[in-house]
């Protein structure tokens, strides 16, 4: 169900009934996913993030256990899906933060606008993330 999901995203064949009942799919069986999966997943959920909160605060777990292990790209997915979807858990924006800044030299330009947009968006202020990565975007 991840799979198809972040497939179906990716032609632009999404919408909330076909997201929703990917994401009934996903809820069901979240321990298979790995920090790949979250990254390809967790941005194409914000749709459905109001309606399956139960399934963000999983994932948001998830995410928050294997964040040492993410690449940049992966954390700058991450921040800009649970951004997109108005996650709010300080303790995931903190692990996020922490995660972002450890390995923010090794950051590409689209991911650090990918880390600033999300954050963003969920209205997440972690001013040394910020001044850091708008130093980067500059």
């Amino acid at each position: 169900a991840a799979s198809l999901l972040y497939s179906f995203s990716l032609v632009g064949v999404i919408d909330f009934e076909l997201v929703d009942s990917l994401a009934e799919a996903v809820q069901r069986a979240p321990e298979g996913l790995n920090g790949q999966d979250l990254a390809l997943i967790v941005p194409c959920l914000g749709k459905v993030a109001k309606t399956r909160p139960e399934l963000m605060d999983t994932l948001a777990a998830k995410t928050a256990r294997c964040a040492k292990m993410l690449s940049p790209r992966q954390l700058a997915r991450l921040v800009v899906g649970f951004g997109d979807a108005s996650f709010h858990s300080s303790s995931l924006w903190d692990v996020l933060s922490r995660e972002s800044l450890a390995r923010a030299a090794f950051f590409s330009t689209p991911d650090v606008l990918r880390v600033l947009a999300g954050m963003d968006a969920a209205g997440v202020s972690k001013t040394e993330v910020q001044r850091k990565f708008w130093g980067l975007a500059a």
